[in-house]
């Protein structure tokens, strides 16, 4: 008995992808120009032997050729964009019902369909420049006011051609996050101007940054102008390097984040108002302007493909103050423009500014009388010259990195973390 039921067993085995095969789903060699889709859904249904049942308000013409195509891949050819969808029931009833989906694309005329398409990124506007020469003569593209949409209108072709042209154009834009360290070092006169700066990576002896007063090589004597250069060191280890061999005022310390071609700008210090007249034919009109000053540092970078970062960098340090109503303003600042790797430090340096300072000191009381008083009392004249510093480091951040830190940084507005355990910075570098 056991070996009969295990002959039946192999019998079965072999003989249900013939059963399979026996009843394959029926195919349709069907050909249409311009007919109605009811039409071309009756012709469908009678090659298949299917009864059809359908309301009188699925519109539009079609125009296919299908040859040995199954039933259920013509059905949907013809009813991809109408709204509609089908099923089959019992008894072989074809039923044509509404979709779920509203219609993808709208065919308003023979060979001609509307489709409208969101721009999730990029700017509508310059897609639909950039584009348009590229298509078919006659598609038409219009943005709905107030909206990030393309309004299409053209062939299948030309409708097909823009989705290709979305997936490219229209992605998420890349993202720097920027480290900076904007640094004051002071020197008397006669003294070599800036930190003298001497950090080799014990691991790497080719990985360095050299130099003499921030101005020249190591092999110069003082300080020879303006310096720029990169590194692959980390910012806190250049910052470290500066520590141990000379003292410095941290001016600023800003971190940023900013999209691939933006500007970002950071502006620590104050606005001072000033009043500016202009005479008009009807009178004097009196308004008030701000003048910025302090620490200010602008930056735009650009990630390429390679993962190369073209940044533009402009760092201003600035005092001022408003003299009979006229503004004054003196600054430090200057404005390049490099390419560095992902994680690579930048040294800006050379940007010097002298400043006087005096100082009386005599006898109490006497040094204060008039004419006799220059007796007892001495002025001293020190000139300072101080040197800018500008540190740089961009890392390139993806929006995985972006999940996580809002993530985590959500958990700490819940009080699930505390302060010291989420820095939101750290966690996207």
């Amino acid at each position: 008995m056991k070996k009969i039921l295990i002959v039946l067993f192999v019998l079965a085995l072999f003989c249900l992808p013939v059963l399979a095969q026996a009843s394959p789903e029926p195919t349709v060699s069907v050909q249409f120009k311009g007919v109605s889709i009811g039409n071309a859904l009756l012709q469908v249904a009678k090659e298949a032997n299917l009864n059809l049942i359908g309301g009188t308000d699925v519109t539009g013409r079609v125009t296919v050729s299908l040859t040995d195509v199954p039933v259920s891949k013509a059905l949907k050819a013809i009813l991809e964009n109408t709204g509609y969808t089908y099923r089959i029931e019992s008894g072989n009833i074809l039923r044509i019902v509404a979709s779920a989906e509203p219609p993808k694309r709208i065919q308003v005329s023979d060979g001609a369909y509307v489709q409208l398409f969101a721009v999730d990124y990029a700017d509508p506007a310059t897609i639909k420049t950039t584009i348009q020469p590229l298509l078919p003569k006659g598609t038409t593209i219009d943005i709905p006011a107030g909206s990030n949409k393309l309004f299409v209108k053209g062939s299948l072709f030309s409708l097909s051609s823009v989705e290709k042209f979305l997936q490219v154009l229209d992605r998420p834009p890349r993202q720097v996050m920027v480290e900076a360290r904007i640094l004051e070092i002071t020197r008397s006169t006669g003294n070599t101007l800036g930190g003298q700066l001497q950090y080799t990576r014990p691991q790497d002896a080719s990985d360095y940054a050299k130099e003499v007063g921030l101005a020249g090589t190591p092999t110069d004597t003082g300080a020879q102008g303006m310096y720029l250069g990169v590194t692959n060191q980390g910012l806190n280890a250049l910052v470290e390097a500066y520590r141990s061999k000379t003292d410095y005022n941290l001016l600023s310390s800003p971190k940023v984040l900013a999209v691939s071609g933006k500007s970002a700008e950071i502006i620590t210090g104050s606005r001072l108002g000033y009043k500016v007249k202009t005479v008009t034919p009807t009178g004097l009109i009196e308004s008030v302007e701000f003048m910025d000053v302090g620490t200010k540092l602008n930056i735009k970078p650009t990630v390429k493909d390679d993962d190369t970062i073209i940044m533009e960098i402009h760092p201003e340090v600035s005092t001022g103050s408003i003299v009979n109503e006229l503004p004054q303003k003196d600054s430090t600042e200057t404005s390049t423009t490099l390419s560095v790797k992902d994680g690579q430090s930048i040294i800006i340096g050379g940007l010097l500014r002298d400043y006087v300072q005096e100082v009386q000191t005599g006898t109490p009381v006497l040094m204060d009388i008039p004419l006799i008083g220059t007796m007892f009392r001495r002025t001293v004249t020190s000139t300072q010259k101080r040197e800018i510093v500008v540190l740089i480091s961009p890392h390139i951040v993806d929006v995985a990195q972006i999940a996580e830190a809002s993530k985590q940084f959500e958990s700490f507005s819940k009080g699930e973390k505390k302060a010291e355990d989420v820095n939101y910075f750290d966690l996207i570098r």
